[in-house]
């Protein structure tokens, strides 16, 4: 099985559309070239004046809840359709969660070749508001006799308002609600943007750790530096930041990994975003 987790940021302050349709065209090109099983994507954005999606949706959309819905300009919309143009089939699903750069609706997707035979959305932040840009939420999907995808995008350990400590005991919570932690015995891979770099001990990473889930990259057989974000971002701006792994592909069961990869980095396919991606490979 091959999994990706990339934060893609595709809409942001510099936000071009004619940029952002040839990002998700490489992205999706990336997909079908690594033969990517699964993929959990971050900051999966769309413009919240864009007319909502009335047609059918392309492959097969799945709803994380009841008020589900795409604008025209949704980048897992948009990704779909360019897997599609290639006749690439996966199930999707997409759920929006804050407000970003006060105009666009900031959201998470999975991708999964598995049929997907039901999705889930739920906040894992204290805050609920959504202009709010520190409000988060998890994205589940759960496949046919197989596993469950996570999708994440957590704050920050040392945050006063909102802490990753706080949203990681909530997405616990709400797992155990539905049996997807590794104490349930489930199969299930946790992916996303940690905002925890593994050099920093004691902090999020560990307590990822102590919870129960497995970090593939220390698993795998071969891997490389793990460093998925170069230098500064936003989020991180305080001080010189000369390399972090904050990108995560955690498992709930012990697997043989045969490798882990960062890609989509310039070396290993063209970079596509402030962040690069990560690939597991897993028996």
């Amino acid at each position: 099985m091959r999994l990706l987790t990339i934060n893609i940021h595709s809409h942001g302050s510099d936000f071009e559309p004619e940029l952002y349709h040839q990002k998700m065209k490489a992205l999706a090109a990336f997909m079908k070239e690594e033969e990517i099983d699964a993929a959990a994507i971050q900051e999966c954005s769309e413009e919240e004046d864009r007319p909502v999606v009335s047609g059918p949706l392309p492959m097969h959309w799945v709803p994380a809840g009841p008020d589900s819905r795409v604008r025209e300009d949704n980048c897992a919309l948009i990704l779909a359709e360019e897997l599609q143009g290639l006749q690439q089939e996966y199930w999707w699903t997409w759920t929006g969660a804050k407000l970003g750069y006060g105009k666009y609706n900031e959201g998470l997707a999975i991708f999964s070749r598995r049929p997907v035979t039901g999705a889930d959305s739920f906040y894992i932040s204290g805050v609920r508001d959504f202009s709010n840009w520190k409000t988060r939420k998890a994205l589940a999907a759960c496949t046919a006799d197989g596993p469950a995808f996570l999708s994440v995008h957590m704050g920050w350990w040392n945050d006063p308002e909102e802490n990753f400590r706080g949203q990681m005991e909530r997405l616990q919570k709400a797992l155990r609600e539905r049996k997807l932690r590794p104490q349930d015995g489930s199969d299930s891979f946790l992916m996303g943007d940690f905002n925890s770099p593994a050099a920093i001990r004691g902090e999020g990473r560990d307590m990822v750790l102590d919870l129960g889930w497995r970090d593939s990259y220390e698993d795998a057989e071969i891997k490389d530096s793990g460093i998925t974000v170069p230098g500064n971002i936003d989020g991180w701006r305080d001080g010189e930041h000369t390399g972090m792994r904050l990108d995560y592909i955690w498992t709930a069961k012990r697997h043989r990994v045969l490798q882990s990869k960062v890609v989509l980095n310039g070396i290993s396919g063209p970079v596509l975003s402030d962040h690069f991606g990560v690939l597991a490979v897993i028996e």
